[in-house]
């Protein structure tokens, strides 16, 4: 097997286990569902650059453990390719 194939499968894998962990990391902290039914609210304000009265906390983890997720699923898918 190629190193560099190797290399790039587990990076890959390690940024979609970092992106889990950030995910649950959100659903730890929130410690409420009500909060967490909140969050699709949260990130869109986040995005589009909303203050919110809230803490961004919850909105911040979800955006990046999301990201990491989909970037880690594009290396793996783009690697196989």
């Amino acid at each position: 097997m190629d190193n560099r194939i190797f290399a790039i499968q587990i990076g890959a894998a390690s940024i979609i286990g970092f992106g889990v962990m950030f995910c649950i990391f959100a659903a730890a902290y929130s410690g409420d569902i009500a909060s967490f039914a909140q969050a699709p609210q949260q990130i869109w304000q986040f995005v589009c650059g909303i203050p919110s009265q809230n803490s961004l906390t919850i909105p911040l983890l979800l955006s990046i453990g999301t990201v990491a997720i989909v970037a880690g699923c594009g290396t793996l898918w783009w690697q196989r390719r």
